[in-house]
């Protein structure tokens, strides 16, 4: 913990594994809160994955090292004396599930409230606690398709694409933990604790949505081309092009990145060119 730190005294536990709820506690153990992990008596399953390969047996994966840097940890369930005391000490208890493979422990928020009235607890699920689907399970996958945002990326004809990584889950922990802090200062204020219920789909609908296009459309029309009308909204233009071992797509969203692109390829000629100026415009020519 940073001395003098902004959330300095802020007291967290974490009953998560995976990357959402993690990354929101990260977030606010680097602004100086106090984090216990609650890790589960088999141990947090995230200490052996990687992406690149087997973890030596003496290491943990880089990912897990990341999300849990600056963090405290115990081993059990909350109902467990070590734990238990942990969250009657606590600001904020943070779960998350509903994911695959996620083994972290779900919570009896009701109950939890009932004994702390000014504790805030922090639900990350993929639809959230309540509603028809608040059992479903989901993954990255599913949850970029359900909000619309494979809709507008790939190639006509070809399996769909999901956005590279875990983005729906990265950004469901930064949103958590602004949620948490708001809830934090209600509480401080005197108006209670509260269950803050986050449903990973509702953030997914929110960084993906491009409420540019439907302008465009308004504004240009649609292409008459079906092909065409399937790659004009798509994040990677230019285009998706083979290489040598595989494929590549440049995400070129703001005009910045699109100038950083013409400067990549050697055509700083095309810089002034009003029509790449705009998003209709590129995709127009492109």
């Amino acid at each position: 913990m940073t001395e003098g730190a902004g959330l300095e005294g802020l007291r967290v536990v974490d009953f998560s594994t995976q990357i959402a709820g993690p990354y929101c506690t990260k977030l606010l153990a680097d602004a100086g809160a106090a984090v216990v992990r609650v890790e589960p008596p088999a141990g947090d399953p995230g200490r052996r994955w990687s992406s690149t390969g087997p973890v030596p047996e003496d290491e943990d994966a880089a990912l897990f090292t990341f999300l849990t840097t600056g963090k405290d940890a115990i081993r059990g369930t909350s109902r467990d004396p070590e734990v238990t005391s942990a969250v009657a000490a606590a600001d904020v208890v943070v779960h998350a599930y509903g994911l695959e493979h996620d083994t972290g422990e779900r919570l009896g928020t009701e109950r939890l409230l009932l004994e702390r009235p000014e504790l805030v607890v922090l639900s990350i699920t993929p639809y959230g606690t309540t509603g028809p689907w608040r059992d479903r399970r989901a993954t990255e996958f599913t949850l970029q398709a359900e909000c619309g945002s494979i809709g507008i990326r790939g190639v006509p004809g070809r399996e769909p694409y999901q956005a590279g990584g875990r983005i729906a889950e990265w950004s469901a922990g930064a949103y958590g933990a602004v949620a948490a802090l708001a809830a934090v200062a209600r509480a401080r204020r005197g108006g209670g604790g509260a269950h803050v219920d986050l449903s990973i789909l509702e953030v997914a609908n929110l960084i993906f949505t491009n409420f540019s296009e439907p302008m465009n459309r308004l504004l240009n029309g649609t292409p008459d081309d079906p092909e065409l009308a399937f790659l004009a909204p798509s994040i990677e233009t230019p285009s998706i092009e083979p290489t040598a071992d595989g494929y590549v797509g440049f995400c070129t969203n703001a005009r910045q990145q699109f100038n950083d692109f013409l400067v990549l390829i050697d055509r700083p000629d095309l810089l002034d060119d009003p029509e790449l100026g705009t998003v209709a415009g590129r995709n127009r020519r492109l």
